[in-house]
C-alpha cells in the first residue's frame, strides 16, 4: 500500500460590506467577522478538501444629514453632507462635496464612500425670508439727535404702509416708506403731546 496524505488547503476570502453580507455559507452577517469557516468537499485540484476563513469587514450604515429645512433670503446658501466621501452626486446633476444655491425647492444628495456605501439626505428650500418687525411705543422729537423720528424698522417686509392719526382722528402722516418716519410735525407746526 502506498499511501500519501494531503492536507486540506487553506484559504481566506476578503470582503468588505455595507450594513449586511450574505456569505457562502448562506449565513447573513451584520458584523465584521474574522472566525467564521466553510470546508468545501473536494475542492482543490488534488480533490482535498477547501477550508475558507472569511475575513468579513462591515461599514456601518452612512448617516449624513443637509439639515432642517432653511429659508432663503438675500444670501445664498450652502448645502454639505459632509467631507471625505468618494462620490456625491446632486440632484441639480452635479458633483461637488458642497452645493451653492439661492434657488428654492427639494435638494438632495447622495454620497458613496470607499466601501461602496451609500448615504442619502435632502432638504426644503424655501423662498420666503422670516420677517422681523419693531415699532417703538415713544419718541421724543426734541431735535436732540436721539429717538427724533417715529418710524418702524423692519427686515423681509414686502410692503409698508404707515399711517398716524391724531386723537380726533385726523391723519397728520402718511407713508409707504420705512426709511421715512414721522418728526412730530403736523402742517409744519409741532404736535402737542
Amino acid at each position: 500500500l502506498n499511501l500519501t496524505i494531503v492536507n486540506a488547503a487553506n484559504g481566506v476570502d476578503n470582503q468588505t460590506a455595507c450594513n449586511n453580507y450574505t456569505w457562502i455559507d448562506g449565513n447573513n452577517y451584520t458584523n465584521s467577522n474574522s472566525t467564521a469557516t466553510h470546508t468545501i468537499v473536494g475542492g482543490t485540484t488534488n480533490g482535498c478538501d477547501s477550508i475558507i476563513t472569511l475575513n468579513l469587514t462591515i461599514s456601518p450604515f452612512i448617516d449624513i444629514s443637509l439639515g432642517a429645512d432653511q429659508y432663503i433670503c438675500d444670501e445664498p446658501i450652502t448645502l454639505s453632507p459632509g467631507s471625505n466621501f468618494s462620490s456625491y452626486t446632486w440632484n441639480d446633476g452635479s458633483g461637488d462635496e458642497t452645493l451653492i444655491t439661492n434657488r428654492y425647492g427639494r435638494f438632495n444628495v447622495t454620497v458613496t464612500d470607499i466601501n461602496g456605501c451609500i448615504g442619502y439626505s435632502e432638504v426644503n428650500i424655501i423662498n420666503d425670508c422670516p420677517y422681523n418687525l419693531w415699532v417703538p411705543n415713544s419718541f421724543s422729537p426734541n431735535d436732540d439727535g436721539k429717538n427724533d423720528d417715529f418710524k418702524a424698522y423692519l427686515e423681509n417686509v414686502e410692503s409698508f404702509h404707515l399711517l398716524i392719526f391724531n386723537r380726533w382722528g385726523n391723519l397728520i402722516f402718511e407713508t409707504n416708506n420705512p426709511e421715512n418716519g414721522w418728526d412730530g410735525n403736523y402742517e409744519g407746526k409741532k404736535s402737542s403731546s
